[in-house]
């Protein structure tokens, strides 16, 4: 019935769902829930809001929200935030008078002083008062400043021994940075925490390391007596509690106390109604991984109790649980170091022969188990070549074929969360072409240690935190998860598992925030017009610089090549596509004995995984030195500079070790680098550096 003219108002009273029905859609008002749909079927709008077809909005959107943040999701992902603005605020936010406040303050510590208070530290009296959190005989003494425990009650927090001082909040928050003020009286930095720690709790009993400050660290004002520390990884979780564990002290004066005047700490509530503007945060959300030719796959995170670890593939390979479950913020299984804390089935699912497998889990060591640490065994370990193993020596992380071995150079730290993958894509060679291992998601190259023949893996058992067949080899530490695939995955697939709980296990933030003009890819809080917290890929650009400088003067005398004392640097590729630019300056000075003609010779010895080669020589044919740099002169006590420069190939991620070598065609010569010596007249004498330069340039 069309009306020509409004006349009013038209009012359903007491009706509970207006419904105009279409030919194919229809638009209803559900006043009993308060929602309105817009071409919906016969169910009616399933949100307050529910349209389905093309959406068109003109004018501006109010996004109202009762949290600290309003988001647009797509599918449950979240695809863009708006979180409020959060300034830095001081804590305790209000000058402490005592040890427990009524406002929710409560200051504490290991050992207390009977002339100072722990709240003393917070009463925001800076220099002339002061708090000693350590007060019993000789815990640091002043031979090195480390802490011993001194009056018979060793404190420990988490494995970090130390004195403490603590502080609880009457709200959670997230801590950013925090400084230290020494106390007036002890002198310029005197007595100041040098090595120690910051562990954080919403319990007050159960700890989590969030950052480690050394050798004392942190940046001075300028009078020298507070020091500012900012926090590497900011946990994306609001702590109640904050412990600082003081492990040794900067020496000054008599004392062997640690004396702070003020310990301040900067954060973010985890609501704050005084929070002012705008964030823009874009959420990189992971796929999540393939499961695709998984044979095996165990994470903690489901671990029911039950006494099986459950086998989240359809093949329902479950585990027998032998370790302990850890059920804190990361979820683990925890090997206490011994050959019965394990978790293991009789079938790995891979077969017998020549078989093509990638192995992936996150793990921790937490302490040096013994001569070999086994984080991994397939096969049955007892006949040579037929076992897979990954074990840990001398601190270094080694991919075991039975007896033809890659290791993985850069050790592996203490109480560290690392993502492995490793892998064999076929050939029953064990080789650095056939065998990969990616840490973090990168590629390493390895250091060949062990060639064996032809391998075969015989045994169907799998074993995570030990090995199956002896007594000696275990692991002390956690396992979070572990995955094994039947064929070798690509660097892709590998990045993607590393990328899925990279944040899970503080790897860094997988988001981008836009923020009072900074952008920030990687942290939420950009520290400059552009932060990026990771590898920074655009081709052409240099994205690292290591640099070797020798000093000291050195005499080759040899007729082969030997090392230059410190002439010799390190670089780790960030991408394995990248050129290396190798250049150096060498300055030489020439000593004769015997004749006027003296021949010198540089060159540069490349070395990755344990094989050496040398870029940029000359001819080597006839009489000939094979070189990168001649030296030739006639006149004794000259000096000279060399240069060189070449760009290589980074031939992978695996460390790249460039040195120079010297050597003199015959050994009545001296070829002194960095020589020293007079200018003839007795008045001035030459002397210079030497360096070598390394640059990675993305391609």
């Amino acid at each position: 019935m069309p009306i020509a003219t409004p006349q009013g108002t038209l009012d359903f009273k007491s009706v509970d769902t207006i419904t105009f029905v279409g030919a194919s859609s229809n638009t209803v008002i559900d006043t009993t829930t308060g929602s309105l749909g817009v071409g919906v079927d016969v169910n009616g709008p399933t949100s307050n809001l529910h349209v389905v077809g093309h959406t068109r909005l003109e004018g501006d959107i109010n996004m109202l929200h009762t949290s600290n943040t309003a988001s647009i999701k797509l599918n449950s992902n979240v695809v863009t935030e708006f979180p409020r603005s959060k300034k830095l605020i001081k804590y305790p936010r209000v000058a402490m008078t005592a040890d427990n406040q009524p406002t929710g303050y409560v200051a504490s510590a290991s050992s207390i002083n009977p002339n100072t208070d722990p709240y003393k530290a917070f009463d925001n009296v800076l220099y002339s008062s002061f708090h000693e959190p350590v007060y019993q005989p000789s815990p640091y003494p002043n031979t090195d400043g480390a802490y011993t425990g001194g009056s018979g009650t060793v404190y420990d927090t988490n494995g970090y021994q130390g004195e403490y001082l603590q502080i609880q909040l009457p709200e959670k928050i997230k801590l950013y940075n925090y400084s230290i003020s020494n106390r007036a009286a002890a002198g310029l930095e005197g007595r100041q925490p040098k090595d120690a720690k910051i562990f954080a709790s919403n319990d007050g009993n159960t700890w989590i390391d969030i950052h480690t400050h050394s050798d004392g660290g942190g940046t001075y004002d300028i009078a020298g007596e507070t020091r500012s520390f900012q926090l590497d990884n900011i946990t994306e979780t609001h702590y109640k509690y904050y412990r600082l564990v003081i492990n040794s002290i900067i020496q000054g004066g008599t004392s062997d106390t640690a004396n702070i005047s003020q310990w301040k700490l900067f954060g973010t509530p985890e609501y704050d109604p005084e929070a002012d503007g705008v964030d823009v945060v874009v959420k990189s959300v992971p796929n999540v991984p393939n499961t695709d030719w998984l044979e095996v796959y165990y994470d903690a995170k489901n671990y029911s109790g039950s006494g099986d670890v459950q086998d989240e593939t359809a093949n329902n390979r479950d585990a027998e649980m032998n370790a302990t479950f850890d059920n804190g913020e990361i979820k683990a299984f925890n090997f206490s170091g011994a050959y019965t804390s394990n978790v293991t089935t009789s079938d790995h699912g891979l077969g017998t022969g020549d078989v093509t497998y990638t192995m992936s889990y996150w793990f921790k060591r937490t302490a040096v188990a013994g001569t070999y640490d086994y984080v991994v065994m397939l096969g049955d370990g007892g006949v040579l070549r037929s076992s897979i193993l990954m074990w840990i020596n001398n601190n270094q992380l080694t991919l075991d074929h039975w007896n033809a071995a890659l290791r993985v150079l850069e050790p592996i730290v203490l109480d560290q969360w690392y993502h492995v993958t490793a892998g064999h894509s076929g050939g029953n060679t064990p080789n650095l072409e056939n065998d990969f291992i990616y840490i973090n998601g990168k590629r390493v190259t390895p250091q060949i240690t062990q060639t064996a023949g032809s391998f075969t893996l015989a045994g169907s058992k799998l074993t995570l935190g030990s090995e199956h067949n002896g007594t000696t080899e275990f692991l002390n530490g956690s396992i979070a998860n572990f995955r094994l695939f039947n064929r070798a995955l690509t660097s892709d697939e590998i990045w993607q598992l590393y990328a899925y709980q990279k944040e899970y296990f503080g790897h860094g933030d997988l988001g981008m925030t836009l923020k009072a003009g900074r952008l920030g890819i990687g942290t939420s809080e950009p520290r400059a017009a552009l932060d990026v917290r990771g590898d920074l890929y655009a081709p052409g650009t240099i994205v690292q610089v290591e640099q070797a400088v020798k000093t000291n003067t050195s005499a080759v005398t040899s007729t082969s090549a030997v090392d230059i004392g410190y002439l010799s640097v390190d670089i780790t590729p960030k991408f394995s596509t990248s050129k290396i630019l190798v250049s150096y300056i060498v300055n030489v000075g020439v000593d004769i004995t015997g004749t006027t003609n003296m021949h010198g010779f540089l060159r540069v010895k490349r070395t990755q995984g344990g094989i050496s080669t040398y870029i940029g020589d000359g001819a080597s044919s006839g009489n000939r030195q094979v070189c990168t740099s001649y030296i030739f002169n006639t006149v004794p006590n000259a000096c000279e500079a060399f240069s060189f420069e070449h760009v290589d190939d980074a031939n992978g991620t695996g460390t790249v070790t460039y040195t120079i070598q010297g050597l003199v065609e015959a050994s009545v010569y001296t070829m002194t680098i960095n020589r020293s010596g007079s200018d003839g007249n007795n008045g001035y004498y030459g002397r210079t550096s030497s360096s070598i330069t390394v640059k990675e340039v993305c391609q």
